[in-house]
C-alpha cells in the first residue's frame, strides 16, 4: 500500500508529494539549477529543457492549488532572471501585461496535468503542446500577439522543417520535447523514452543541417548604419536636425565608392516628422541620396494631423526625391502614442538598382502573417528598422525573430538597429554579419534577391495542421490499444 508524503512549509501549509515523488521533486529541482547555470554560461540549449523542472515538480505534487502555486512561483523567478527588461520598463500597463502572460503560463502547464486524468484518449505529453498552440491561436487575435509563447527563437536554425511548419510548428514540437522528457522521468517507459529522444534528435538534425547549408551567393550590397544615440526621446527630436542627422550623413558618406545599392537607417532615426514640419531636413535628405547616388531608407515619424499621435515610418528617398512611406501597420501595442498604418500592404521600389522592398519596423518582426503577405506580394528582400533600446537581453531575443521569419521565407533579412543588433540574416535563418552592440557604425551586408516561395509562405498553418492532427490520431490509437492490451489480461 502507497501512502503521500508531506512537505511542510510552515504550520498551516502542508504540500502532499505523490509516492516516489520526492526524488522526481529532487530531478525538477537540479534540473532547473542546471538551465540556469546554461543561461548564465550563454549555451544556448536551455530550450530542449526549460520546461523539464517545473512539469517534473508540477507533476510530483497531489493537489492542484499547490501544483498551481509553485509552477506561478517558479516563472516569477524564470521572468526575472531571464526577462528583468519586461519588468524594469516604466510602465504599469507593462506590469499588468507581464503579471498576466507569467499567469497564463502556469496554466499552460499545470492544465494538462489536471486533464490527464479527464481525458484518456490523449497521451499526456501531447496535451501540453496542443494546449500551448491553443493559447497561441487565442493570443494572436489579442494586441499583445503571441510572440511571447514562440519559443522557436531560441532555435531559429530548424531548416528545412521550418519552411514547411513555421516557427509555430516548431515551438509545438519543442514543447513536446520538454512534456516527453518529463514525463519519461514521471512515469518511465520506453514508449515515451522513444517519444523523447525522436523529437529532440529530430530537432538537433535540422539544427546540424542548417548549419552546414552553403553560403548563398550574394549580388547587392546594402549599407546598414547604427548610429547608437541616447534613448532620451525629448533629447533625440531637439537634435534631430543637428547631432544626429549630421552623424547619420557622414556615416553614410563612408558608403561611397563601396558599391553599395542601399543605405538603411534604423527606426526613428530622425524622431521628427520630416515630410510636414521640418522643410529643411527633407531638403537635405533629398540632397544626400543624389550625393550618394543611391537610394536612402530611414526611420522617422508622420504626424496624424488630429492629436499628437504619430505614425512609425520609413521613408524612401532616391534620385532626390522622396519615392516611398511605409507606415507600420503592426507598431508596439504598448506604444500608446503610435498609430497603425493603412490596412492595405504595398512593397517599396527602388529604381537603380530595381528591389523589391519588404519593409518592417520593430514590432512587426514577431507577425509572420505580414511576412507571408509580403512575400505573396513578390518581395525580394526584407530590410527591417528596429530600435531597440533600454531591452537588455530583450534586444537579443528581438533580434532572432527575423531569423524566424527570414528561414520560414527564404529571404535575405537586413536589420538596421539604433544600437544593436544591426545585422543580416540569410534564407537559412544564419546570421552573416552584425555589428558590436551600443557602438556606431556601418555594416556592408551582402546579399542576395530570392523568388522562390517556400511551402509555409504559400500555405501558412497547413503543415503544422496535419502534423498536430496526425499526432493526435496516433496518440488516440496508441492509447485505445494499450486500454485494450491491458483489459485483456486475465485477473
Amino acid at each position: 500500500m502507497t501512502t503521500e508524503r508531506m512537505f511542510r512549509v510552515d504550520p498551516l501549509i502542508q504540500i502532499r508529494i505523490k509516492p516516489w515523488g520526492w526524488w522526481r521533486l529532487l530531478v525538477g529541482l537540479m534540473a532547473y539549477g542546471v538551465l540556469v547555470l546554461s543561461l548564465v554560461s550563454g549555451v544556448d540549449v536551455a530550450v530542449y529543457f526549460f520546461l523539464v523542472p517545473i512539469l517534473t515538480i508540477s507533476g510530483a505534487c497531489r493537489q492542484h492549488w499547490q501544483r498551481l502555486t509553485l509552477v506561478v512561483g517558479v516563472s516569477i523567478i524564470s521572468s526575472l532572471i531571464v526577462f528583468p527588461w519586461v519588468w524594469a520598463y516604466d510602465s504599469a500597463y507593462m506590469w499588468l501585461v507581464g503579471a498576466a502572460l507569467l499567469v497564463l503560463f502556469s496554466v499552460v502547464i499545470v492544465v494538462p496535468e489536471i486533464l490527464q486524468h479527464r481525458i484518456g484518449w490523449i497521451m499526456p505529453e501531447l496535451s501540453t503542446p496542443v494546449l500551448w498552440l491553443s493559447m497561441m491561436a487565442l493570443f494572436s487575435r489579442l494586441p499583445a500577439g503571441d510572440f511571447w509563447l514562440d519559443i522557436a527563437l531560441f532555435q531559429p536554425l530548424c531548416v528545412p522543417l521550418i519552411t514547411y511548419i513555421g516557427s509555430v510548428g516548431i515551438t509545438f514540437l519543442m514543447v513536446l520535447n520538454n512534456a516527453a522528457w518529463a514525463q519519461l522521468l514521471l512515469m518511465p517507459c520506453v514508449g515515451r523514452a522513444l517519444v523523447a529522444i525522436s523529437v529532440s534528435l529530430l530537432l538537433l538534425g535540422c539544427w546540424a543541417y542548417s548549419s552546414s547549408l552553403p553560403t548563398v551567393a550574394t549580388t547587392h550590397r546594402i549599407a546598414l548604419v547604427q548610429g547608437n544615440f541616447s534613448l532620451d526621446w525629448t533629447w533625440r527630436q531637439l537634435s534631430a536636425n543637428g547631432l544626429i542627422a549630421n552623424t547619420y550623413e557622414q556615416l553614410s558618406r563612408r558608403t561611397i565608392g563601396q558599391s553599395v545599392d542601399l543605405v538603411v537607417w534604423p527606426e526613428y532615426a530622425l524622431p521628427v516628422d520630416v515630410i510636414q514640419h521640418n522643410p529643411s531636413l527633407l531638403q537635405r535628405l533629398k540632397k544626400l541620396s543624389t550625393e550618394l547616388q543611391m537610394p536612402v531608407m530611414l526611420g522617422a515619424i508622420v504626424l496624424d494631423g488630429k492629436s499628437d499621435h504619430h505614425f512609425d515610418s520609413a521613408l524612401l528617398f532616391d534620385g532626390g526625391e522622396l519615392t516611398g512611406r511605409y507606415d507600420s501597420k503592426y507598431p508596439a501595442f504598448f506604444n500608446q502614442f503610435t498609430n497603425p498604418g493603412q490596412a492595405t500592404l504595398s512593397l517599396l521600389h527602388t529604381t537603380e538598382p530595381p528591389l523589391k522592398i519588404g519593409t518592417i519596423i520593430c514590432f512587426e518582426e514577431t507577425h509572420t502573417g505580414l511576412f507571408r503577405e509580403y512575400t505573396s506580394l513578390g518581395a525580394s528582400l526584407f530590410v527591417s528598422l528596429a530600435n531597440n533600446q533600454d531591452l537588455g537581453l530583450g534586444r537579443q531575443l528581438a533580434a532572432r525573430y527575423g531569423q524566424l521569419r527570414a528561414a520560414e521565407m527564404g529571404r535575405f533579412l537586413v536589420r538596421a538597429s539604433n544600437d544593436g543588433v544591426t545585422q543580416v540574416v540569410d534564407p537559412w535563418g544564419r546570421v552573416t554579419q552584425s555589428l558590436p552592440v551600443d557602438e556606431s557604425g556601418v555594416l556592408l551586408a551582402d546579399i542576395a534577391l530570392l523568388e522562390y516561395r517556400t511551402w509555409y509562405s504559400r500555405f501558412q498553418y497547413v503543415g503544422v495542421s496535419l502534423m498536430v492532427l496526425a499526432m493526435v490520431l496516433v496518440s488516440f490509437g496508441w492509447q485505445q490499444w494499450h486500454q485494450r492490451k491491458h483489459c485483456n489480461k486475465p485477473n
